[in-house]
């Protein structure tokens, strides 16, 4: 993958819904998963992708 494999892992999780949290979109404990285990990632990836440039 051209934007490395924590993006790829990031992908994976996003498409088998894997949090470890249920799958309730309402829960937030899911939200909380998600942020933590997408959002945060991808922010910190575009961070460093982003001062390679």
């Amino acid at each position: 993958a051209p934007l490395g494999r924590n993006y790829q892992l990031i992908v994976q999780r996003c498409l088998r819904c894997d949090f470890g949290a249920g799958s309730e979109l309402e829960d937030v404990v899911l939200q909380q998963a998600v942020w933590s285990k997408v959002i945060f990632p991808l922010e910190a990836l575009i961070k460093s992708t982003s001062q390679e440039d």
